[in-house]
């Protein structure tokens, strides 16, 4: 997730105030939706994916890290597209994860 986008969304997690490109009463009302999927845990900003479970949101400089403990570390075992989405997907979230999943892949020399 681009690093603005993260802080936006905490800024209205934590304070209900709205960026300053939100401004009709349609535009707040989608972004009332959208944002009730995120809660701040232990000082974190997380996605809930169902009742009571909730996943880190990745930071888009955090990506690559992620990428590399699920796929290319040695006990990450080189996966496939599908099992590294799914394997992210029950600790992380971030909105483009299959995308750069599928990228990653694609450019993996390993694989």
């Amino acid at each position: 997730m681009e690093e603005s986008k993260y802080l936006v969304l905490v800024q209205y997690v934590i304070n209900q105030t709205y960026s300053k490109w939100i401004k009709t009463k349609e535009e707040q009302s989608r972004w009332k939706t959208k944002v009730s999927k995120f809660v701040i845990e232990e000082g974190l900003l997380k996605h809930k994916k169902k009742k009571v479970d909730c996943t880190l949101v990745i930071q888009k400089h955090q990506v690559q890290a992620i990428m590399y403990m699920i796929h290319d570390h040695p006990l990450g075992a080189y996966r496939g597209v599908g099992i590294i989405v799914q394997k992210i997907r029950e600790r992380y979230y971030w909105e483009t994860v299959y995308q750069d999943c599928k990228e990653h892949v694609k450019t993996c020399r390993e694989c």
